[in-house]
């Protein structure tokens, strides 16, 4: 429970570096997003990262402008699109993670205008849907996947192994 309530703290600390002191930024790398990520790769429980996950989708929502939920819903998503890539990876490694950080990020850009338009929808608030992909989208990708490589090689040479998710055909023995 200490931990999750650290971890709570971390990422409220985090979205107001990223939007509180970074602001003047064009584009700017999504600290939840990339601590997500990096819970996902390393996590012992299936249901550890759930608390953080929703506080951290929390508070996106509240700092971003956006209608409550859009937010946390598509961190919601893009985590267990994570959870179901390592499901399938063999061997977690530097490129794997990257695999893991650059479809994450486009589904995550993907996915905020997606629930925006279907939340102004639902609230008869219509708005067109937009996807932008801009060379600042792209910026943000790579940002993103930098960090989070150089968190998971950080976390990785000071001892703590990625856990691996096996697979269910993984887990059946061999028939004879």
């Amino acid at each position: 429970m200490k931990n999750i309530l650290l971890l709570i703290l971390l990422l409220y600390f985090l979205i107001l570096f990223q939007t509180g002191f970074l602001n003047f930024l064009k584009t700017v790398p999504n600290f939840v997003l990339i601590t997500i990520l990096t819970l996902a790769i390393f996590q012992k429980r299936e249901n550890f990262n759930l608390i953080p996950l929703l506080f951290g989708g929390f508070f996106l929502d509240i700092f971003s402008g956006l209608p409550f939920g859009v937010a946390t819903l598509s961190l919601v998503l893009v985590y267990f699109l994570s959870l179901f890539l390592l499901r399938i990876f063999l061997k977690i490694n530097f490129f794997e993670v990257a695999v893991i950080f650059i479809l994450s990020s486009l589904l995550y850009k993907f996915l905020i205008p997606s629930f925006n338009y279907l939340f102004g929808l639902i609230s008869q608030n219509l708005q067109p849907w937009q996807f932008n992909f801009t060379y600042l989208t792209l910026i943000e990708i790579i940002l993103n996947l930098v960090l989070g490589i150089i968190v998971f090689g950080l976390i990785k040479k000071y001892g703590l192994q990625p856990t691996h998710h096996p697979s269910k055909r993984q887990l059946q023995p061999a028939s004879r």
